[in-house]
Formats: C-alpha cells, sequence, structure tokens
C-alpha cells in the first residue's frame, strides 16, 4: 500500500506530506485546493512524464517521495530480479525529482534507476483508476491473462499461437499464388521487411537471459561491489581475517595433537578448507575490480531488453522464440521464390493447418471453461475480505464471432479462430445482491 507521499515545490504545493492508513482513504478539498496536483505528483513518481513547468516558481527543483510498504513490495521488485533480503513485508521508497534544467532523476530505495525500471516497478505495485486509461483490468486481454494463468493454459496458448501463426502464413501463401506475379511480389516484399528486421535485430539464443543477468549487476553495480570488497576483506586481507584465524587454530590443533588425535583431525580439516577459502576470497576480490557503475552501458541494456520484448510483441512469439522466428521467416522467403507448388496441395496444407489450430482452439476453449468458475470465486471470496461481501466477480467466455472478411477455414460453428483461440473472456461483476452481472467495464 502506499504508505506516505511528501511533495516538495511542485506548483502549488510547497512543502506536504500526507500518511496514508490502511483501507479507503478519501481527499476532499475545494476547487483548486491541489487534489488533482497530489494525482499528477502520485503519476510522475510512478514514472510518469515530468513537466518542468510545474517546478514552483523561484524553486530550482521539484522533489516527490512515495513510501510503499506491505506484500506489494516483494512481488513489484522480485518479479524484476530484485535479490534484496528482506523484502517481504519490507518497505520501499521512490524518489523523483524533477529539474528546471530539464534533467530528471528517478531513485528506488536511493538507487538510481532509468524511466523503463520505473515503470516497470510501478507496473506491478500500483493500479491507478480513473479516466480509463490505467485501468489495465478493463483491457480486453487483462482477463485472457489471469485466466490462462490461474488454469495453467500458457503453454497451451502458445502453441494455439504457433498453429495460428502457421495457417496465417500458408493462407498468405496461397492467396499470393492465386493473385499472380503481383500477389507474389507482394508477399515477397513483406516477408523481406520482416526477416531483415530480425536480421538486423540479430537476437541470440539465450540473450534475454544474459541481458537480464547483466542489468541486475549494472542495477545494483554499487552494493554488489561493496558486498564483494567487503568478503575479500573479511576472508583474506583485513584484520583479523579468517584466513588468518584458520591458519593460526589449525597450527595450535597441530601442536597438540600429540596429547589428542581427535585436534589433529580437526587440523587436517582447518587444511582442507584453507584453499576454498582462499579460493573464495581471490574470486571476491577480482569480482569486485570487474564490477564498475556505467549508466550508459545500463541504458543500452534497458533499450536492447525493450526492443526484443517490442519484436516479440510484434511477431506473436517470446524472446526466446525470435531466432526462430527469423528462420521461419526466411524459410518462407525460399519457399515463395522456388514456389511451384500446385495450389491444390497448397489447399490441402491450408486445411491440415486449420484443423491443427483448430484442435488447439478446442483444447483452450476447453480449459478455460473449467478454469473460469473456479477463478471466479477465489476472486469473489477475496472481495468479501474487501467487505465487499454480496459482490460477486464471474467470467464469461463468449464465441469471437467470425465477420465478413473472416476466411471459411478460420470461422466454424459461429466462432472465429484468432490467435488467442475462439473466444473473448470478459469480466462480469455484480456489485449488490440481485443485481445481474454486468462487464466491468461498463460498471
Amino acid at each position: 500500500m502506499l504508505a506516505d507521499l511528501r511533495i516538495r515545490s511542485l506548483a502549488v504545493i510547497e512543502d506536504l506530506e500526507i500518511g496514508f492508513e490502511p483501507g479507503l482513504n478519501v481527499i476532499t478539498g475545494e476547487t483548486g485546493a491541489g487534489k488533482t496536483m497530489l494525482m499528477r505528483a502520485l503519476a510522475m513518481v510512478l514514472g510518469g512524464r515530468g513537466d518542468v513547468e510545474l517546478v514552483r516558481d523561484g524553486e530550482a527543483e521539484a522533489e516527490i517521495e512515495a513510501l510503499f510498504a506491505g506484500p506489494a513490495v516483494a512481488p513489484a521488485l522480485a518479479g524484476l530480479g530484485d535479490d534484496a533480503p528482506g523484502r517481504d513485508g519490507a518497505e520501499m521508497t521512490i524518489r523523483r525529482v524533477i529539474s528546471t534544467r530539464g534533467r530528471q532523476r528517478a531513485f528506488v530505495d536511493d538507487r538510481l534507476v532509468t524511466a523503463t525500471r520505473l515503470a516497470e516497478i510501478a507496473e506491478r505495485l500500483v493500479q491507478v483508476y480513473g479516466q480509463h486509461e490505467h485501468q489495465t483490468l478493463l483491457r480486453p486481454e487483462s482477463a485472457r491473462a489471469h485466466l490462462d494463468a490461474a488454469g495453467n493454459l500458457d503453454e497451451l496458448a502458445a502453441t494455439m499461437a504457433t498453429r495460428h501463426r502457421a495457417l496465417v502464413e500458408l493462407d498468405a501463401r496461397l492467396a499470393a499464388q492465386r493473385a499472380g506475379a503481383d500477389g507474389l511480389a507482394a508477399r515477397r516484399e513483406l516477408l523481406t521487411f520482416q526477416a531483415q528486421e530480425l536480421v538486423r535485430a540479430a537476437p541470440r539464443a539465450g540473450e534475454m537471459e544474459e541481458l537480464e543477468r547483466e542489468r541486475e549487476v549494472l542495477r545494483h553495480a554499487e552494493r554488489l561491489r561493496d558486498a564483494a570488497a567487503e568478503a575479500e576483506t573479511l576472508l583474506y586481507s583485513g584484520d583479523g581475517a579468517v584466513l588468518d584465524v584458520v591458519t593460526r587454530t589449525a597450527e595450535r590443533m597441530k601442536g597438540l595433537a600429540s596429547l589428542d588425535p581427535e585436534l589433529g583431525a580437526i587440523a587436517r580439516l582447518l587444511d582442507d578448507a584453507r584453499p576454498a577459502l582462499e579460493d573464495a576470497a581471490l574470486r571476491a576480490g577480482a569480482r569486485a575490480r570487474a564490477i564498475t557503475a556505467d549508466p550508459e552501458r545500463l541504458e543500452q541494456v534497458e533499450e536492447r531488453v525493450a526492443l526484443l520484448q517490442r519484436l516479440a510483441r510484434k511477431y506473436g512469439c517470446s524472446v526466446a522464440e525470435l531466432a526462430g522466428r527469423r528462420v521461419e521467416l526466411e524459410r518462407a522467403l525460399a519457399e515463395l521464390a522456388a514456389d511451384g507448388a500446385d495450389p491444390a496441395e497448397l489447399e490441402a496444407r491450408v486445411a491440415t493447418a486449420a484443423e491443427e489450430a483448430w484442435t488447439a482452439a478446442g483444447a483452450l476453449t476447453k480449459g478455460r471453461t473449467k478454469a473460469a468458475p473456479l477463478l471466479g470465486a477465489r476472486i469473489t471470496t477475496g472481495l468479501a475480505e474487501l467487505a465487499l461481501g454480496n459482490a460477486r466477480i464471474t467470467i464469461a467466455l463468449e464465441p469471437q464471432a467470425p465477420g465478413a472478411a473472416t476466411p471459411a477455414h478460420h470461422g466454424r460453428d459461429g466462432r472465429a479462430l484468432t490467435v488467442l483461440g475462439s473466444e473473448r473472456v470478459t469480466w462480469l461483476f455484480a456489485p449488490n445482491a440481485g443485481e445481474a452481472p454486468r462487464p466491468l467495464a461498463k460498471i
């Protein structure tokens, strides 16, 4: 939850601090009192655009700081690889500084972060409800994504997307062949552009994992470097270092081994431990020297991650599948260049691909139909804990209706085949007993 918000030198606000309590907090005031400015300040501290014109007259910069506490903090950071200890139930501060010189900085727990990083944290930490632009629950994909996750259907949904993509490509190939030379040329141009885009991006197998690891090191460079340097000091180079203590203790045990053989055994164990401790100390020292804070490299990594994620969304696959997608496009180009396939053969391949896609869609529909009432019941139970005992949520599955332009094999039994399956998933909400559930977006 948002526990505290402090705003300094922002528009009409000179210096303001507001503490929030668990549950519903209401802020009221007459027009011009600053209610809207509070929301703008919260939006800015969560990564929204900071307008230098909002800096209070006569001040060099404005500063907004928000303190968050409770169970939402850990998922907000853990989902992004933050390994700080004790995050469960911990507090986290986000601070945004906007300068009249045009410079803007953001800090999470006093660590400098990029705008991309801040937006990622905010997306997991806060939902702002108002004017619909931030209401992620109202987005059509939200209910489907939550339902698939709750029903363990993500793998089946990925299969659906792959088969639908294969069907669409065969459709386009057949249409281009039927259209003659012009159709083939247009298809070739599109495939060439897509293939070249992926060639320029040059995604590599395992690259995303490498980038995420590097990003975490760069984000926490100072903390990691200090920890490694401290480990080297404690183990090897500092006063009273562990290795010195182990060596002295081992020698003492050896000197007494003639009196007690058990002490000799202890000395041998200590001698055996020394190589591992020495190796740990050397590696810690080398790591401390290797880690450097590099904001420019961090920005490059963030941009590369954003590019790969954008391409994955564009081509309807995961980042890990981008390299394979490029191979698919190049293969499609090669087939197009040497396309002497009989139209009847292509039609048969389209029919086979359609059956495979419909099989996946049917399995996905079955899984969603089973998972929907279970998820609805879980959410309704949660609503009761929020003092909404009479409210209930249900998840509706509505067939995706085919349109006039839907190809014949993409429509069946009143359903249209899409990359997401053959149905729309919608949240239905009834706030009070006796009321019929209605789409959440209309309430």
